[in-house]
């Protein structure tokens, strides 16, 4: 499979359906230096725009499918994978959410977004550093360990990304500040001769699941339980979830 040319053309179907009708996206969380290990890409889009980007990707063939009940707990209704032969999976979202919460407002995603050239497609992303600060949410709440691939992206710009202005009240207003700052700890601890993958440790993962229930009064028992499982499996069998 050559994935830049599957990239390639599927920036080009989103451009060609979504530019003459008006409508932005973000292409967000990409490393163009990690190509080979690409399976998706993740696209931003309005939510008033969200349903209509759907039809007009399904005119150019794509087939729709429901991305609610991913164990990493979305919020419903979010996300939708759009999938065609011959093109990368795109992942379509208005909104970005794990363990069905949020954690960041929209338009610190969306603000200050640059051009960039991606596989020969000129596109919009977010500004890096607010890039930068999606990916490592995803770690904390998601993933919950870093690759390789991971910690070179991030360990070249992560003074930019966490002294970045507006980063200290988004992780305060959505609940997990102190969860922020022990992963920042346990992230600056890992150099390149790390035995990677470098997972959390257990008890600041426990403490991020502890923090937002403190400000949310809720848990998302579905993601713990999956958190709980695919470390036994790795534990056992070596294979990680993404």
């Amino acid at each position: 499979m050559d994935k830049s040319k599957h990239i390639a053309e599927t920036l080009q179907d989103l451009k060609l359906g979504l530019d003459s009708r008006g409508i932005e996206f973000l292409l967000t969380r990409y490393d163009e230096n990690a190509i080979e290990t690409v399976d998706d890409i993740d696209i931003l889009v309005s939510q008033k725009d969200f349903t209509k980007v759907i039809e007009i990707m399904k005119s150019r063939d794509y087939e729709i499918s429901s991305h609610d009940y991913a164990l990493g707990g979305r919020l419903p209704g979010v996300q939708v994978n759009l999938t065609k032969e011959g093109r990368i999976k795109i992942d379509l979202h208005w909104d970005f959410t794990w363990r069905r919460s949020r954690y960041m407002d929209l338009e610190f995603i969306w603000q200050q977004s640059e051009t960039r050239k991606i596989a020969g497609v000129q596109v919009q992303t977010p500004k890096l550093e607010s890039d930068l600060f999606l990916i490592l949410t995803n770690i904390i709440f998601e993933k919950t360990y870093s690759t390789k691939t991971d910690w070179i992206f991030l360990n070249k710009r992560w003074k930019t990304v966490v002294e970045r202005a507006g980063v200290q009240q988004q992780v305060e207003k959505y609940g997990w500040s102190k969860s922020f700052t022990k992963f920042k700890k346990s992230f600056m601890a890992i150099n390149s001769n790390s035995q990677f993958p470098v997972f959390i440790p257990l008890q600041i993962v426990l403490y991020s699941f502890y923090e937002k229930f403190k400000k949310e009064k809720k848990i998302d028992i579905v993601s713990f339980l999956y958190y709980v499982f695919f470390r036994t499996r790795f534990a056992l069998e070596g294979v990680l979830p993404y």
